[in-house]
């Protein structure tokens, strides 16, 4: 079985997509070791930190071992480092700043409902914490054919956009949870 979280319009062939209906901050509505994929693109960050030590713990209690979480977020890293000139130019049209890369960078912090921001070293640090073997994975590709092309956001932005504003971190289950909460 494979859960796509916070899917908005990103509905994916043969998963199970939730969106408002499913509240990740809570404990999944599934057992113990019955999932082989959860993806979650573009709503990590909706969540503070605390909440989202929980999403990953329950990701891991519902994943199967070799489970595997697939976490989009976006990077405000990137942004800062590369953004063009057809990025600001969005930002700007979407009335979400002023066209500069200051603002470009202060619209992912605090707008669009955001809690927290993530970068690729501690997002791999906390799926490691937690029990997956975490690595970075590039965009729209994915060892497993499951996760290759099931980012949606591009479609919101433009892909350009999108793979300037978004990274993404595996994490595979290797071992029940041995850490406390």
């Amino acid at each position: 079985m494979k859960l796509n979280v916070g899917c908005g319009s990103n509905i994916l062939d043969g998963w199970e997509n939730h969106d408002a209906d499913l509240d990740i901050r809570k404990p999944l509505p599934f057992l113990g070791s019955s999932l082989d994929f959860v993806f979650a693109e573009h709503v990590v960050e909706h969540l503070n930190q605390q909440e989202a030590w929980v999403f990953f713990r329950e990701s891991h209690r519902v994943l199967k071992k070799a489970g595997v979480l697939r976490i989009t977020v976006p990077s405000i890293v990137q942004v800062w480092q590369h953004a063009t000139r057809e990025y600001l130019d969005l930002i700007k049209a979407r009335g979400w700043g002023d066209g500069s890369i200051q603002s470009a960078v202060k619209h992912l912090v605090f707008l669009h409902g955001h809690k927290s921001m993530w970068t690729p070293e501690l997002l791999i640090t906390v799926l490691s914490a937690v029990g997956f073997r975490a690595h970075q994975e590039r965009l729209y590709e994915s060892f497993y054919p499951e996760l290759r092309n099931v980012e949606g956001h591009w479609r919101q932005i433009g892909k350009g956009n999108n793979d300037l504003e978004s990274f993404s971190i595996e994490g595979i289950k290797i071992q029940e949870s041995t850490t406390p909460g």
